[in-house]
């Protein structure tokens, strides 16, 4: 680190503790707001833990057609961990299959990360997950039981 970044991180420290509780509320609204909202998994935090929520990673059947979906409706996600880090070529020399991470290759194809940042307003937080609602209603049939993996169809 040199000294230019090193007084930038110095003026920003400060501020770490009220950005992480702005991050806490808009996961807290998240967990809210998405609790029984089609196939989503929210984070879970054990008891007597803290989380920063740098990131706001949801978990669905749906992930890449959800993704879509809310890409066509101006709402960026990402997908921080594509491939679950012991199936990235540099481990590969250690031989890993996906039986060594049963878990993390079961996830890989389905998390999300929402979008999370300390200045988010509630109403953005709520416009995300209306969009994710009416996403789960319009490809849901009703009454179907669990939500099966669907196909986006991109909107002309």
């Amino acid at each position: 680190m040199d000294g230019l970044q090193a007084a930038i991180l110095n003026a920003k420290l400060p501020h770490l503790p009220a950005w992480t509780e702005a991050r806490r509320y808009v996961a807290a609204c998240y967990d809210e707001l998405l609790d029984d909202v089609g196939d989503i998994i929210t984070p879970k935090v054990g008891p007597g833990r803290d989380h920063v929520y740098q990131l706001y990673v949801i978990r669905t059947e749906n992930r890449d057609t959800l993704r879509e979906y809310l890409t066509q409706a101006g709402i960026s996600t990402v997908l921080n961990y594509p491939k679950a880090l012991p199936f990235y070529p540099a481990y590969a020399h250690f031989g890993h299959v996906p039986k060594d991470f049963p878990v993390a290759c079961f996830n890989q194809s389905r998390i999300l990360s929402l979008p999370i940042y300390p200045e988010m307003k509630k109403e953005m937080i709520t416009h995300t997950v209306q969009c994710i609602g009416s996403f789960f209603q319009e490809f849901q049939e009703p009454d179907s039981g669990p939500v099966k993996v669907i196909q986006f169809v991109e909107r002309r």
